[in-house]
């Protein structure tokens, strides 16, 4: 094995500090070395060269970089961080709806030609979007599967019983959105939520 090949071999060697890291980083290149089959006299150079370099940032340590140090037993405080592979339950409330205001969808599916999913926090996807123009509100329900045209016809029926005036309304076929021009976030929620969704 040539001398430029070990240099080049080793290059990332260069980027740790102490001689501990090198001796690591050593012992992780015996195995793998191990297994490709390389000689004894090429791992004896190796690790001379890994030492070399190790000397040598030991040496020049500088002030500018913050210094490592591996903590064990302490994983658990990041994984804890991780989103969840999983959606949670739904939790168990006593009191419904609860002080937030939250309430579960019904156990039976509501017997109608179309149906609107809760989102990964089990929230109903009703939102309100403000534009500058005007101003103007929006309110859009997502997260829509079957006949949104049916669901338009009933929320907008309810909607112009309820306000007593024309209301405009979109429907996106291809996103699965229905939209309604107007701030109408409060009495949507309250609507599908005693349709059981």
């Amino acid at each position: 094995m040539a001398a430029s090949a070990i240099k080049a071999s080793f290059s990332r060697i260069v980027c740790y500090k102490t001689s501990q890291h090198a001796s690591r980083i050593v012992a992780q290149r015996r195995i793998s070395n191990s297994v490709a089959g390389k000689t004894e006299n090429d791992e004896q150079k190796v690790e001379k060269l890994a030492l070399e370099h190790s000397e040598v940032w030991a040496a020049k340590k500088s002030t500018l970089y913050t210094e490592v140090e591996e903590v064990k037993d302490r994983w658990h405080f990041v994984e804890r961080l991780f989103p969840l592979p999983v959606i949670p339950k739904f939790p168990q409330q006593k009191e419904i709806p609860s002080p937030a205001g939250w309430i579960p969808p019904a156990e039976l599916t509501p017997d109608l030609p179309y149906f609107i999913s809760r989102t990964k926090n089990h929230m109903l996807p009703v939102y309100l979007k403000k534009e500058i123009r005007g101003p103007r509100f929006l309110t859009t329900v997502r997260l829509v599967e079957g006949n949104l045209w049916a669901l338009e016809k009933d929320l907008k029926e309810h909607l112009e019983r309820k306000y007593e005036k024309e209301i405009t309304s979109q429907v996106h076929e291809v996103v699965g959105y229905v939209r309604f021009k107007g701030d109408y976030v409060e009495d949507v929620k309250k609507w599908l939520y005693e349709k059981g969704f």
